[in-house]
């Protein structure tokens, strides 16, 4: 059984598992497992490839926009959060839970709001937040366009939930929520060209900012410092939908006797190690030979090292 996991919170499980049946060319649907759950499920004889991957999204993808969603459920009883991302993915799973009533950054076709675009001055931050004066939690999801105005709305729907919970005595307010996708800093967005025009910059690793970059520019700021609920890998609110029952919205996770193969040292190889599997680390994403060499954290060692998966899984040509 293989199954696929990603912090991406732009994707909805559905969107990651055509992703990799469009653009990796994964032939998910031809695996045993897969037919197996589609006779299960009294599908195998359905053609349409939605219907299938409604099934099997269950049962082999998670993306960090799920376990949001899923502790926002089962944990938090939140049902108007504040949420920033980029894309529909992370709005798709919230719908799927019920939680339908949030305040986003993007709208229903996953465009950028004009407002949050603009300058982060007083009269646009109070323009925003009068549109949604009952948010009761902060979702920090990957945001592509993240601006200064979407991190002073945040930063102020805390402070002033926080302020009314004093002035009031405990009667209104209170400490919001703060939900991140995941505290990834950093990631790799692509590889330059072998004709990139500028030479010395050819075949490099273009890296971007990650998730856990942009939770703290709203969790640590001037006078105030929040510690957000992380929900994504290697987090134990993602180690717990892991190792879940299927029928409970998990994946039925065995980790002794799975393997984690991934390119992060401070999430895929710290996840493997917190559950107790063995980590195959691959070197074509964003870890170099010299970070591992340089690695001295226990929780973040691998098992094995290799420079590319196709070197473990050579072509049958």
């Amino acid at each position: 059984r293989v199954v696929f996991i990603t912090n991406d919170s732009t994707m909805s499980r559905k969107t990651f598992l055509c992703k990799l049946i469009d653009d990796f060319g994964i032939h998910i649907f031809q695996s045993e497992l897969s037919k197996r759950s589609l006779e299960s499920a009294g599908a195998s004889s359905c053609r349409s490839t939605s219907e299938k991957v409604d099934i099997i999204k269950r049962l082999c993808v998670i993306t960090s926009a799920y376990t949001c969603a899923w502790y926002c459920k089962q944990h938090g009883k939140i049902k108007r959060p504040f949420v920033i991302t980029h894309g529909t993915g992370l709005l798709e799973e919230l719908a799927n839970v019920g939680i339908t009533d949030y305040f986003a950054n993007i709208d229903e076709k996953g465009n950028p709001k004009r407002e949050f675009s603009k300058p982060a001055q007083a009269d646009t931050i109070e323009g925003i937040m009068k549109q949604a004066p009952n948010v009761d939690a902060i979702i920090i999801g990957w945001d592509h366009c993240l601006s200064a105005t979407t991190v002073a709305v945040a930063e102020n729907f805390i402070r002033w939930n926080e302020e009314l919970f004093v002035e009031t005595g405990g009667k209104a307010g209170g400490k919001l929520p703060i939900i991140t996708c995941s505290s990834d800093l950093g990631g790799i967005a692509g590889r330059t060209t072998a004709d990139f025009p500028v030479p010395s910059f050819q075949n490099r690793k273009v890296r971007t900012v990650g998730n856990g970059t942009m939770a703290n520019a709203i969790c640590h700021r001037q006078d105030m410092v929040s510690t957000p609920i992380d929900v994504g890998k290697p987090a134990q609110m993602f180690q717990e939908v892991l190792c879940l029952r299927q029928e409970d919205g998990g994946l039925g996770i065995d980790f002794p006797s799975s393997i984690m193969v991934g390119d992060n040292l401070e999430t895929d190889v710290k996840l493997a190690n917190d559950c107790g599997m063995k980590s195959l680390l691959v070197l074509s994403g964003v870890t170099s030979r010299e970070m591992v060499d340089r690695e001295v954290r226990t929780d973040c060692m691998p098992t094995w090292v290799v420079d590319n998966f196709a070197n473990v899984c050579p072509s049958s040509s």
